[in-house]
């Protein structure tokens, strides 16, 4: 569902669209979150079950269909009449298209392990605020590489979300004005959280420079590639190290150790 919530950020949301196209892009953004919060509850669930690695492969796996089929329906169906009539061609790349897709796809792997790992360590209703943390990191980013200034309402928006990571731990207060910040590092998997946070805050800026060099611009398309490339490279980690940690858990058969019977040595003697 994380991979779904960055659907929306592909697809953008430009200033200058029409009243009626800005509400479309804000329930996009506000389904995002949910789907967001979801997610959180729902990988903590799956890793009562199973090891990290197969649960962040799982979640990247899933999405692949439905991501397609939104691909499909975005960037090569019109509804001409109220008959849906669908034309798929190859988009033009280049270079940096590949270069941005491939960056992209490998922080995204780090960030998805990290991003259980946290889940794993600490409870949910923690995690999943520090893992909204991206806005904060891609401020800056596109305004040095895309030359995309931000406005009083993006650094107002981020402001609001450091406020609200700082006032979960807002009792610690007591002890000094950055106790909060302090505590909320030592607990469990926050770390992490916000290091996964930090890469996708970095994934989007390459995310939106692969958009740029593809033509015609496709952020549907560039969603699917890259959860592909992602489901692709943990493959290895949720498959192979599952049979590696099967190989030591399987039980010893008959004798046991020192060359005694199965019982020991008591046993024997019964």
């Amino acid at each position: 569902m994380h991979t779904l919530s960055r659907y929306a950020d592909r697809i953008g949301f430009p200033s200058s669209a029409p009243l009626e196209g800005r509400l479309r892009y804000a329930l996009l953004a506000l389904a995002a979150s949910v789907l967001t919060s979801l997610l959180s509850i729902l990988n903590k669930q799956l890793l009562r079950e199973a090891r990290p690695a197969l649960v962040a492969w799982a979640v990247n796996a899933a999405s692949l269909p439905i991501l397609a089929a939104g691909t499909v329906l975005l960037t090569s169906c019109t509804l001409p009449g109220g008959v849906p009539s669908c034309r798929v061609s190859l988009p033009q790349v280049d270079a940096v298209f590949f270069a941005a897709l491939l960056l992209s796809a490998a922080l995204n792997w780090a960030a998805t392990l990290l991003s259980i790992q946290a889940l794993r360590r600490a409870d949910a209703s923690l995690v999943t605020p520090l893992l909204t943390f991206n806005p904060a990191f891609t401020l800056l980013l596109p305004w040095l590489t895309l030359g995309e200034r931000p406005g009083v309402r993006q650094a107002a928006g981020v402001a609001i979300i450091l406020l609200g990571s700082y006032l979960l731990e807002v009792e610690a207060t007591s002890t000094g004005l950055l106790a909060p910040i302090a505590v909320l590092l030592r607990r469990p998997g926050a770390v992490f959280a916000i290091l996964a946070s930090a890469l996708w805050g970095i994934t989007t800026v390459l995310e939106k420079l692969a958009i740029e060099h593809v033509t015609p611009p496709s952020g549907p398309l560039v969603a699917l590639a890259g959860t592909l490339l992602t489901v692709l490279l943990l493959t290895p980690g949720a498959w192979w190290g599952g049979r590696r940690a099967g190989g030591r858990r399987r039980p010893a058969r008959g004798r046991s150790r020192g060359g005694r019977g199965r019982w020991g040595r008591r046993g024997a003697r019964g």
